[in-house]
């Protein structure tokens, strides 16, 4: 949900405020999410799947909160980086771990379940957020786009990872 107003409205954004060179957020923000991937498993490494998790909110939080200050080329390509690190680690540790927490033979429904709510709180969130820019400008909805996707780290924390427990049947 919160990431959405970041996806949406970065170019309009950029242009508003007339940032030369704005189309190459997505460029940067694509080469910045595979070297995290490649990078991803010595995370693990070093950290709990929970506390990857509650970090890629932080800099998800963070990034949205630099969108709503930046001023030209560099703070946006710098937003766009540290929005694909944590966008990265944390939907990849997440989907990791609901897979983990599933019984083997509803793993592909579990999947389908993660990428479906995360298709719909894209989609409420660009709505949402839309509205919001419309009336009350960009900075108001990247501002409270991180108060969301902080409020989100209680609940990652909470919620725990129950590992799966195959029957024996």
């Amino acid at each position: 949900f919160g990431f959405s107003v970041v996806n949406n409205f970065a170019i309009p954004f950029g242009e508003s405020r007339a940032i030369a060179g704005v189309s190459w957020f997505f460029t940067v923000h694509n080469i910045a999410i595979i070297l995290t991937r490649l990078l991803a498993n010595r995370i693990k490494n070093a950290s709990s799947s929970t506390a990857i998790i509650v970090g890629g909110l932080a800099v998800i939080g963070a990034g949205t909160a630099m969108m709503a200050f930046a001023g030209n080329t560099w703070s946006m390509m710098a937003v766009s980086a540290v929005m694909a690190v944590g966008g990265t680690l944390y939907s990849q540790y997440l989907q990791a771990d609901i897979l983990l927490m599933t019984p083997n033979h509803r793993r592909g429904v579990a999947n389908s379940t993660m990428m479906l709510f995360q298709d719909v709180g894209g989609g409420i969130g660009a709505a949402l957020f839309g509205v919001t820019s419309e009336y009350l400008g960009y900075s108001f909805s990247f501002v409270t786009a991180e108060i969301v996707t902080l409020a989100a780290i209680p609940l990652a924390v909470l919620s725990g990872k129950k590992p799966c427990r195959e029957s024996a049947e």
